[in-house]
Protein backbone atom coordinates (compact mmCIF):
# COMPACT_ATOMS: atom_id res chain seq x y z
CA UNK A 1 0.00 0.00 0.00
CA UNK A 2 2.75 2.60 0.39
CA UNK A 3 3.81 2.08 -3.36
CA UNK A 4 0.52 2.41 -4.10
CA UNK A 5 0.43 5.45 -1.54
CA UNK A 6 3.31 7.02 -3.26
CA UNK A 7 2.17 6.24 -7.13
CA UNK A 8 -1.22 8.11 -5.84
CA UNK A 9 0.06 10.97 -4.13
CA UNK A 10 3.54 12.04 -5.97
CA UNK A 11 3.34 11.21 -9.17
CA UNK A 12 -0.26 12.51 -9.82
CA UNK A 13 1.11 15.80 -9.04
CA UNK A 14 3.11 16.08 -11.77
CA UNK A 15 0.28 15.14 -14.37
CA UNK A 16 -2.07 17.44 -12.26
CA UNK A 17 0.09 19.94 -13.18
CA UNK A 18 1.19 19.17 -16.44
CA UNK A 19 4.81 18.62 -16.03
CA UNK A 20 6.44 17.38 -19.29
CA UNK A 21 7.97 14.58 -17.91
CA UNK A 22 8.32 11.06 -18.62
CA UNK A 23 8.49 8.10 -16.16
CA UNK A 24 8.66 4.65 -16.11
CA UNK A 25 7.31 2.31 -13.01
CA UNK A 26 8.83 -1.26 -12.59
CA UNK A 27 6.38 -3.34 -10.41
CA UNK A 28 7.89 -5.99 -8.07
CA UNK A 29 5.53 -8.81 -7.96
CA UNK A 30 6.14 -10.78 -4.31
CA UNK A 31 2.97 -12.13 -4.42
CA UNK A 32 0.46 -13.93 -7.22
CA UNK A 33 -2.01 -10.67 -5.76
CA UNK A 34 0.61 -8.22 -6.20
CA UNK A 35 1.18 -9.81 -10.07
CA UNK A 36 -2.43 -9.15 -10.60
CA UNK A 37 -2.62 -5.94 -9.87
CA UNK A 38 0.18 -5.11 -11.66
CA UNK A 39 -1.57 -7.12 -14.67
CA UNK A 40 -4.92 -4.52 -14.02
CA UNK A 41 -2.84 -1.37 -13.72
CA UNK A 42 -1.36 -2.61 -16.97
CA UNK A 43 -4.54 -2.68 -18.48
CA UNK A 44 -5.93 -0.03 -17.57
CA UNK A 45 -2.99 1.86 -18.81
CA UNK A 46 -3.14 0.37 -22.13
CA UNK A 47 -6.55 0.64 -23.01
CA UNK A 48 -8.39 3.09 -20.86
CA UNK A 49 -5.04 5.54 -20.37
CA UNK A 50 -3.21 7.10 -17.48
CA UNK A 51 -6.05 9.12 -16.09
CA UNK A 52 -8.41 5.78 -15.53
CA UNK A 53 -5.27 4.14 -14.00
CA UNK A 54 -4.77 6.77 -11.83
CA UNK A 55 -8.49 6.58 -10.69
CA UNK A 56 -8.16 3.02 -10.03
CA UNK A 57 -5.07 3.22 -7.64
CA UNK A 58 -7.14 5.85 -5.94
CA UNK A 59 -10.49 3.25 -5.12
CA UNK A 60 -7.65 0.68 -3.94
CA UNK A 61 -5.83 3.47 -1.61
CA UNK A 62 -8.99 4.61 -0.06
CA UNK A 63 -10.77 1.16 0.37
CA UNK A 64 -7.46 -0.69 1.48
CA UNK A 65 -8.98 -1.00 5.06
CA UNK A 66 -12.14 -2.76 3.64
CA UNK A 67 -10.28 -5.05 1.78
CA UNK A 68 -7.01 -5.59 3.12
CA UNK A 69 -4.83 -7.92 1.06
CA UNK A 70 -4.67 -11.33 1.47
CA UNK A 71 -1.37 -12.85 3.61
CA UNK A 72 1.77 -14.28 2.44
CA UNK A 73 0.69 -17.98 3.88
CA UNK A 74 -2.91 -18.01 1.97
CA UNK A 75 -0.76 -17.08 -1.16
CA UNK A 76 1.43 -19.77 -1.14
CA UNK A 77 -0.92 -21.75 -3.27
Amino acid sequence: MEDVQLIVESIQSFVKRKVPIRFGLVPLTKTTAALEQAKVIYHLLDAYGLPTAITYLESVRLNSSDYPLPSPALTRY
